[in-house]
């Protein structure tokens, strides 16, 4: 596709020139991810377990003519604010073993919602976890409740992944809860810190 070595930037503005600029940029970026796992130990025991991570977060951007740039709700020392700038929706890959990387992204303006989470679930895009050894049934789809919704969910589910979001708090999520005795609950373990394997020399 290149004929010669360019920086992340270059890269980025190259890919950028082109009609199809997104699409040509994720698949670039995903052929990259699972070449390298092929490689080397960047997702070191995915095949176990693959945590795929899915966030949303609002970036300030400064100048007038930035585009896409809009005013959107974030917080700050939790205090909600009213905030001008892009809405990246960003999808991770981790293991037990090996830290968080970048398996997708999708920039939005500022003012977006998390309203586009069930196509970053959809079968398509669990694709670098299985190219790079995850097997569905031990791929773990995780959340805030911004993503705990049936439509998300139900997209999950039918990659044949499993799930773990935070419910949205109301009334019957309550009393659901409520209603679960305390046999019934099982500790979940989250990694807090990779080692990260040295290549050998």
């Amino acid at each position: 596709m290149f004929g010669g070595v360019y920086a992340s930037a270059t890269l980025g503005i190259s890919c950028g020139s082109s009609p199809t600029a997104h699409q040509s940029t994720l698949r670039v970026l995903r052929r990259h991810l699972i070449a390298l796992s092929e490689r080397t130990p960047l997702l070191a025991g995915i095949g176990q377990r693959a945590f795929v991570d899915i966030d949303s977060l609002l970036r300030p951007v400064y100048g007038h003519a930035k585009q896409g740039a809009s005013f959107g709700h974030t917080r700050i020392a939790g205090k909600s604010v009213l905030r001008r700038g892009l809405s990246p929706l960003a999808v991770t890959i981790a293991t037990p073993t090996a830290a968080p990387v970048i398996a997708a992204v999708r920039l939005r303006a500022g003012r977006a919602g998390s309203a586009g989470a069930p196509r970053a679930c959809s079968p398509r895009r669990s694709t670098p976890a299985k190219a790079a050894g995850a097997v569905a049934s031990n791929i773990l789809v995780r959340g805030d409740c911004a993503y705990g919704n049936s439509k998300v969910i139900a997209a999950v589910l039918k990659t044949g992944a499993r799930f773990s979001f935070v419910p949205v708090k109301n009334a019957p999520v309550n009393a659901a809860i409520a209603s679960i005795p305390d046999e019934r609950y099982t500790p979940v373990h989250y990694p807090a810190r990779w080692s990260i394997p040295t290549p050998a020399s």
